[in-house]
Order: structure tokens, then sequence, then C-alpha cells
């Protein structure tokens, strides 16, 4: 027997408290090595022997920013700038507007060249989506209008495939307001200076195995990306995740599954899933023995509903849903945008947990810090990641029945990374 799932809020939330307490966990950063070294610690301390697949990053940080209407300077516009990306010249760049992705919008074609494109943002993956095809008519800089209002701008980074090809252009993010008022008023040159710096880094997954007392060459990989968006903290985006993760852990080295659990804390998943990447294609983690690869990312968040996102088959969905029943979690087939997505390119189902509320609004923003976390929130995420991989792990042979990925939806997965730039 597993138990039930012995979820400790108390141990999770100073887990989310260590992990925030040195700001953003940048990849490839000081902070994202000492989170690295903290969970490894936590791991250690419960008796199990985890090991690091270190690969190397590109990091970065920016400086001074500054954004204005040509002629008015000391208007500054509070803009994010996107970290990893190229730097304007040192006394900045004025250039004429090019505008894109709303009411008079111009194509995304060479005459955007040069110039200072001010995008109407759509969506989140509108944005991971067609930066890289903006950015690849070099325009002058791009200044990214997120089209959420009453939040600050988001800060984002460039995908680590397009930072070592040096494929990306000065670019900020600005809020839905200033963007309203740039669009009403339509300043026909813009002025912005972007200070970017960049160089070699690493970063790893940690990797840790429970082994499985009856089936242990059947494996459920758990996982949860450590690494945070420029300059946040992270508490809901992903400090909260690797809190559930370390509970995972706990629970099931006291009491092991028929199958074997491997945990993973992945390196570097703000940066275009890259840790999961290098395990498949570098470090050629063998994907035969996985029932499924789920991913815990952003929970915990007040009046937040636990959402539950399968890249797999009808009938996987639905015996999860059957499994889930009686929690409070939506269960859906569809993309979310996390490390497990990239295993269902090769054929291993992904369940992704996460949430939909307000305060999702302001991941990638300052607010998101340690005040977002909400207890009851974090303890319902819990346990619903906890009973699925519960009862996966005492009836693999049933999970092994559902192990498909249908074409169509890996290929629309494929489609999504393949636009954001994230596959090599």
């Amino acid at each position: 027997m597993t138990g039930r799932f012995s979820f400790d809020p108390d141990i999770a939330f100073q887990h989310v408290r260590a992990l925030t307490a040195g700001g953003s966990r940048l990849v490839g950063s000081a902070a994202d090595a000492a989170a690295g070294h903290y969970i490894l610690e936590q791991l250690r301390a419960l008796g199990l022997a985890p090991y690091e697949q270190v690969f190397p990053v590109v990091a970065g940080e920016t400086g001074e920013c500054r954004f204005a209407i040509e002629g008015a300077p000391e208007l500054l516009i509070e803009a994010a700038p996107m970290c990893l990306c190229p730097s304007t010249p040192p006394e900045g760049l004025t250039a004429s507007t090019a505008w894109v992705g709303g009411r008079g919008e111009e194509p995304v074609g060479p005459g955007l060249a040069g110039r200072i494109v001010v995008w109407a943002v759509r969506s989140r993956s509108d944005f991971l989506m067609s930066y890289p095809r903006i950015a690849a008519q070099r325009p002058g800089a791009v200044i990214a209008v997120w089209p959420v209002a009453g939040i600050p701008p988001k800060h984002q980074q460039l995908p680590q495939v397009l930072a070592a090809k040096g494929s990306g252009v000065p670019t900020v993010c600005i809020g839905f307001e200033d963007g309203v008022r740039l669009w009403r008023e339509r300043p026909e040159r813009l002025h912005l200076l972007l200070v970017s710096r960049t160089w070699a880094s690493q970063t790893s997954n940690i990797i840790v195995e429970i082994p499985g007392r009856t089936r242990p060459g059947e494996v459920i990989l758990v996982g949860a990306h450590r690494d945070t968006a420029p300059v946040i903290p992270g508490a809901i985006d992903n400090a909260s995740g690797v809190a559930v993760l370390l509970e995972l852990a706990r629970h099931f080295a006291e009491f092991p599954m028929d199958a074997t659990l491997r945990i993973v804390a992945w390196g570097a998943e703000k940066a275009g899933m890259a840790g999961s990447l290098h395990a498949i294609n570098k470090a050629a983690m063998n994907l035969d023995p996985l029932l499924a690869t789920i991913s815990i990312d952003g929970v915990g968040s007040w009046q937040a509903s636990d959402q539950c996102y399968v890249a797999g088959s009808e009938d996987m969905t639905a015996r999860i849903r059957a499994v889930l029943g009686e929690l409070p979690v939506g269960v859906s087939v569809g993309y979310f945008g996390s490390d497990s997505e990239m295993f269902a390119l090769h054929g291993v189902p992904g369940v992704s947990f996460g949430q939909a509320g307000p305060a999702l609004s302001l991941l990638h923003t300052l607010a998101d810090d340690l005040g977002m976390i909400d207890r009851s929130s974090l303890i319902r995420s819990a346990e619903t990641v906890g009973t699925l991989v519960g009862a996966m792990g005492t009836a693999p042979d049933e999970w092994r029945t559902l192990r498909n990925v249908p074409v169509a939806v890996s290929s629309g997965i494929r489609e999504i990374l393949e636009a954001s730039g994230w596959l090599d």
C-alpha cells in the first residue's frame, strides 16, 4: 500500500519561502544554482540519492532600460526588458514606428526592418509563437503590449535555442494601458535604450528515483521546473510546484509504489523547456519504461481552480477523469506549455497540472511573490497530483495499455514548439 498521500502544507510553505528568498532564479544564475543545491539537500535528507544532469545555457541580465516617444524623453513609459536579447546601440535607438497586431496593423514582412515595432499581443500563445516570426524580419526593436489590463509589464526571456543563435532583437514588454495610449496617439517615431549582457553558464536537471517494489521497470516521471522568469521571485511559478514535488518525494520514499517514481526538478523550463529537451536529445533518457510524464506548474494561488491538461489519448484522459472524479479539478485534452509536452512529442503521454484564476495574470510580474500562495489551494493541488501518481503507481499494467499519444496531438505540440523557437 502507498498510504493516502500525506501532504504537509507547513513543510511545503517552508520550501516556497526558501526558494523565493533569493529572488529570481533565472536560468544559469547564482540563484538558480542555489535553488538546485537546496533541492539536492532536501532530497538527500529523505535518504534518497539524487544526481544532476548538467548542461550548458546562455545566461544574462539587463541593465538600463528607457522607452519614450521621440521628442518627449522625460515622459518615460514603464517597460520590462526581455532578458537574453541584444542591446540597442549605446546611445539608444530612434526609429520610425510600425504597428502590428491591432487595427490598421502592418503585415509581418520585410517592411518592419530597422523600425520599432509596437506589437499588440493577442495572447500568451501569440507571444510565444509570433515573436520569432517578427524578430526574423530584423526590426530595430520590438515593443510588446500585453493583452491584460491592470498588471505591471511582463518579464520575459528569449528561448535558449534563439539566444544561442543570436536570433532576437532588442525587446521590451509594456502594460496594456500604455499600449492603448500609444495606439491611440500613433507617434511616428519612438526611442528605446536597452542594455543587455549575456554569457555562457550552466544549469541542471535534478533527478532521483524511488524504485518500485514489484514492477521497477515501469516508471512514472513527475517533474516541476525550478527556474523563473527574469527579476521575479516566482512563488506561484514555480516554487509552489517544486514544493509539491518535494512532498511527493517525501511521501513515496516512505511508501514506495509498485512502479518506480522518477522525480525531476527541471532546469531551464522558462528558457524554452531546455531541460527536458536536453534530457531527451542530449542525455538520451530511455523513454520506453515511462508510463507517463507529469508536470506541476503554477499551483497554490488564491481563488484558483485546478486544471489537468492531457497530451495523450481520449482513453487516458477518461481514465484520469475517473481517478480524479471526486476532486475539484478540470481534466481535458490540450496543450499547457510545460516539460511534459516535450515528452509527448516522443510518444510518452504528458499530464500537466496547473490552475486557472485571477492570480495567474500576475505570473512573470513582480507580484508573483510569497504573499500569493494560499495554503488551502496548495493542499488541494498537491492532493490531486498525489492521487493520480498513486493510482498510476499501484496499477502500472493498466496505465501501460493507455500509453499512446495520437498523431494529431503530437503534431499539434510540435507545431507550437517549432513556431516558438523551442526546438533545435
